[in-house]
């Protein structure tokens, strides 16, 4: 599932994404990595591109299973999100801090 937070004025959103049905079939529980399905990944990224169109402040993303907590966090731009994702190296249960859309 992938977990997108956003902090408008004085309230929290919260968006999930349940991605498993794109998930490759050697997706693993404790892989540092998720796996997702190489025809399949192109979905999320179009998915990640809107959310940048209607979030252009910062945002977090966290790819976890069933709720697991965050292990780490790492600030990254919106360029080098997309970079991971379409490489199949979005990581398991590390809280993306995405940093806001330049202007």
């Amino acid at each position: 599932m992938l977990t997108v937070g956003t902090h408008r004025g004085t309230g929290k959103s919260r968006l999930e994404i349940y991605a498993h049905d794109i998930l490759d079939e050697e997706a693993d529980w404790n892989s540092p990595t998720w796996r997702f399905k190489a025809g399949e990944i192109h979905r999320l990224v179009t998915t990640v591109r809107h959310l940048y169109e209607f979030i252009p402040e910062e945002f977090t993303l966290l790819a976890s299973w069933a709720f697991d907590p965050a292990k780490r966090e790492a600030a990254i731009s919106r360029p080098d999100l997309l970079t991971l994702i379409e490489g199949n190296r979005l990581g398991n249960r590390v809280l993306y801090r995405v940093l806001p859309a330049e202007t």
